[in-house]
């Protein structure tokens, strides 16, 4: 008997997130980047990622730290120092930076990937970390039994006062933006890869790859199927790939239910153009 086809990384994406249950990101991001590097080993990542883990684990217990911040600057220490992960400065916008394999391979990548790292690494050593959807800058809140609570930077690995959260905060959106405690509530899994996802999107728009943007549209449809401003780039992609009856589909039923949207001038504009295109065609 011929051994059945392994699932493709989309398929095995689209089960991981197609249950009501919190998703493990990890698992799911090692498979959106399985699908942008062939042939990819995720059990190996994942073995690799458990091993790293053990380690920080191991050291914790030879070396023990009471509070929760002495905890955090350990890890900080073991991912910086010891493990010599940085935040990638030089080529923030690599691609590489946003799929967990490579982050591991290269010890670098952006604040949302190496918080997906420290917060694996740091659930395994007992301490109870969750990602932060902060503006301009993912963040890590940590908790400790006692009702200690810490936030991490974990592009720079340091601990951040609410003070220097909100100077962060500034930097992004301005002196004049209003700054709100609400903006450090804890992201969901799902909300965590819509943001990835979101990110590796642009990154292949800004490069003209719009195959890869469109993987990525895909799978954040596959998060949130009413995600109207997906929808809307789905479709402007499908129109950069000419292909024109699913992008007028998109963009036509993005236009119905946003009718008031901000870019729906531009849309309308678009779907003139495309009409046009098939009349040339026919």
């Amino acid at each position: 008997m011929q051994n059945e086809t392994p699932p493709s990384p989309r398929e095995v994406f689209t089960g991981l997130v197609s249950t009501p249950d919190e998703v493990d990101v990890l698992a799911a991001g090692l498979w959106i980047a399985a699908e942008h590097v062939p042939g990819l080993d995720v059990g190996a990542y994942r073995r690799r990622y458990a091993h790293l883990a053990e380690l920080a684990a191991s050291a914790l217990e030879r070396e023990p730290h009471g509070s929760l911040v002495e905890r955090l600057r350990f890890l900080n220490r073991f991912f910086q120092v010891e493990q010599r992960f940085q935040g990638d400065m030089q080529d923030y916008y690599d691609p590489q930076n946003s799929f967990l394999s490579a982050v591991l391979d290269r010890r670098r990548g952006i604040p949302i990937s190496l918080a997906v790292v420290y917060e694996f690494v740091a659930r395994r050593c007992g301490v109870d970390v969750g990602g932060v959807n902060f503006p301009g800058h993912f963040l890590l809140d940590c908790r400790g039994e006692s009702g200690e609570q810490a936030l991490v930077d974990p592009f720079h690995f340091r601990l951040l006062t609410l003070a220097q959260a909100r100077e962060l905060f500034h930097s992004y959106a301005g002196e004049q933006a209003e700054f709100s405690k609400e903006m450090l509530r804890r992201a969901t899994s799902r909300q965590v890869l819509r943001r990835m996802l979101t990110n590796l999107k642009h990154i292949y728009l800004q490069r003209s790859d719009f195959v890869a943007a469109l993987d990525c549209v895909e799978r954040l449809l596959l998060l949130a199927p009413d995600a109207w401003d997906e929808i809307r780039d789905r479709g402007l992609i499908y129109a950069r790939l000419q292909l024109f009856g699913p992008a007028r589909q998109d963009l036509q039923n993005y236009l119905r239910h946003m009718p008031e949207a901000q870019m729906a001038p531009e849309i309308g504009r678009i779907l003139t153009e495309i009409a046009g295109k098939n009349t040339a065609v026919h």
